[in-house]
């Protein structure tokens, strides 16, 4: 698990990476790490905890999955990645502002389900890591 110059420099929405697709970003925990002067943490060995109720965990995990395996809102995340979340947001006014207003009137040109939104964020990673999160000075052209 690591951070970069943004969780270093406390950036509220700084992320933090762990693994090469993976990003830790609501809430801004990179800028916690970085305000905890903690750069990495790495994981290694082979030990395993003891799960407390193995038959228990096991059916739970089938009765998620078979839960999840239709669903429209888990089918759309899955092909639109977290830019399909940015509709949803804003039509329950989720879209936190200072100004008290929790809708975004362009919204809809960073969402998932925008084409140009798609192809910006599934054409490779960018190299900040934040895939999918709409960046003002890098918004046109398709570029991430």
């Amino acid at each position: 698990m690591v951070i970069g110059p943004a969780g270093e420099n406390l950036v509220r929405y700084a992320v933090i990476e762990n693994d090469y697709w993976r990003s830790l970003g609501r809430a801004g925990v990179g800028a916690v790490m970085g305000s905890k002067k903690v750069k990495a943490i790495a994981f290694h060995g082979e030990k395993k905890r003891e799960v407390a109720y193995p038959g228990r965990l096991e059916q739970f995990a089938k009765k998620t999955l078979e839960r999840g395996k239709d669903n429209p809102g888990a089918l759309g995340y899955r092909k639109l990645g977290t830019p399909m979340l940015v509709a949803m947001n804003n039509a329950v006014g989720g879209f936190p502002s200072n100004t008290g207003i929790s809708e975004h009137s362009k919204a809809g040109r960073r969402s998932g389900q925008n084409p140009s939104s798609i192809a910006a964020t599934s054409s490779r990673r960018p190299a900040s890591g934040a895939h999918g999160v709409w960046q003002p000075d890098r918004d046109q052209g398709g570029k991430t």
